[in-house]
């Protein structure tokens, strides 16, 4: 059985990593906190260029051109860039496997570095890496550097279709992974969401002229709007993790210190048997 001592020096070891994981806890908390308040607004941004869109559409049979079908499909998929986030990458390379058979010879574009690992366990191609945000501060950075990149490699004419994989948020330790092409718009799918019911648009900018600069917002809006929705659900599942880490600490905490508690009760009774045993040797030797 362990020392008394022994036991102290673990119950210390405990107590400061109890320290770490409320510390974790709390900077998972604050940077989810950041990462919700701005989804309120793209999310409600996306939905508003989504509906232009459509209003684009209305009443139109309008069918943007496809790349050559000898060219790949791109997919930009967002990971963590550090760890301790529960299955969050995990689900997001299973995501990443279960969609790859339906691209044409797709190749990852990985943001975060906990991803590529994984995709390459999985058999799957990596076209490049970047790394990504560790709070939502830095997203506006890692944003325009992955557009750049992004844009790069469409640029050269090896891929004809970009997609978006990526987490999104429902609430702290519960995530869904999110497939979607965002370019060429798929217009068929923006055409089914809108009402044929409703009053018909007035435009006042020449109607193709109006779809084009919406694809491109369309296209950066979604690109930020995954960034921040894969920031959310990292820290959702981090704070997550670090409550039940945390719940765990507190029980092993309580073990430990039932267990200096006994051991120093032994210790005691050990001791008043050495002195009671010690008086009786002196009073049958007297």
């Amino acid at each position: 059985m362990p020392s008394q001592a022994q036991i102290e020096k673990q119950i210390r070891t405990v107590e400061d990593l109890r320290d770490v994981i409320g510390s974790m806890r709390s900077l998972a908390a604050i940077y989810l906190r950041r990462a919700e308040e701005r989804l309120d607004g793209l999310r409600a941004y996306a939905d508003t260029v989504g509906r232009a869109i459509e209003d684009c559409l209305f009443g139109r049979v309008i069918r943007l051109p496809e790349g050559p079908s000898r060219r790949r499909d791109l997919v930009l998929a967002f990971f963590s860039e550090q760890g301790l986030c529960g299955r969050f990458n995990e689900v997001m390379a299973e995501a990443a496997a279960e969609n790859a058979p339906s691209l044409d010879r797709p190749a990852f574009l990985v943001v975060g570095r906990r991803g590529p690992g994984l995709l390459r366990r999985a058999g799957l191609d990596i076209a490049a890496e970047l790394p990504s945000a560790t709070s939502p501060d830095g997203a506006d950075a890692v944003i325009h550097r992955t557009a750049k990149r992004v844009l790069g490699l469409l640029a050269e004419e090896r891929f004809a279709r970009l997609h978006l994989l990526h987490a999104r948020y429902l609430s702290p330790g519960r995530i869904e992974p999110n497939f979607e092409r965002v370019l060429p718009i798929d217009l068929d799918r923006l055409r089914k969401q809108s009402d044929p019911h409703r009053p018909q648009p007035t435009l006042a900018l020449p109607r193709l002229g109006l779809l084009a600069e919406l694809a491109h917002e369309h296209a950066f809006v979604s690109l930020f709007r995954a960034m921040t929705e894969s920031l959310a659900s990292e820290n959702g599942m981090r704070l997550h993790s670090m409550e039940a880490a945390r719940n765990n600490i507190e029980d092993k905490l309580s073990e430990l210190q039932l267990r200096e508690r006994i051991q120093r009760q032994n210790e005691i009774t050990s001791e008043l048997l050495d002195v009671i045993g010690g008086a009786e040797a002196l009073a049958v030797s007297g």
